[in-house]
Parts: structure tokens; sequence; C-alpha cells
């Protein structure tokens, strides 16, 4: 997109009112994504889904630095299988999976 943008000729970026270069252009789409809750983001030339990065940067990381210690391992494999059972669009195993990760958190807090 932002290539074929780039490359087009001065002549038809008058003819069609263009006035933004490529970059500026993405921006704006990204800016109009999020004002209209669109759930996408243009990244490094592919449109991703915004709750997914969200998910990722917000969730996953978080969770997964948590889990670190040696007393979170059962835990961490827990955690580490629903997130797998997620990616592969297996919702019911995924739930599974979390519940018995809840468990397991909430044994070693309250026990």
């Amino acid at each position: 997109m932002e290539m074929r943008y780039a490359k087009m000729p001065e002549h038809q970026r008058a003819l069609y009112g263009v006035t933004q270069d490529a970059t500026d252009g993405l921006e704006e789409i990204n800016i109009r994504f999020r004002q209209n809750l669109v759930g996408y983001q243009y990244i490094s030339d592919e449109i991703i889904r915004v709750d997914s990065e969200f998910m990722h940067s917000e969730v996953v990381k978080t969770a997964l630095s948590l889990l670190q210690g040696p007393i979170f391992e059962d835990a961490n494999n827990e955690f580490r299988k629903a997130h797998s059972y997620y990616l592969a669009g297996d919702i019911r195993d995924c739930n599974t999976a979390a519940l018995r990760l809840c468990h397991k958190i909430t044994a070693l807090t309250f026990y």
C-alpha cells in the first residue's frame, strides 16, 4: 500500500487531489480506524486486529513475566497451554486450562 502510494506520479496525485505523503496517509488511516472503533491498525505492511495486539501486550506479556518464578512453574505451564489453545481457536480447551490455572494460583495464594 505504501509503495503504491509513494510511486504515484505527480499528475495522478493532482488529479485525485492527493496532498499527503504515504506516511501521513497511513497515520491518518490508523487515526480513523481508532476514531471509528474499527478494531484494526495498519502496521508494517499489515492490517492487524488491535484487540490481538492489546491482548498480547497487556495480558500475555504481563502474565508470562509474573509466572517466571519456580513456585509458579505449574501455573506457568497451564497459562501456556491456555494461550496455545486460544491461538488455535480452541476456546473450550482454553477455558479449561485457564480454570486450572486459576485453581493453581488460588492454591498457591491461599493455602
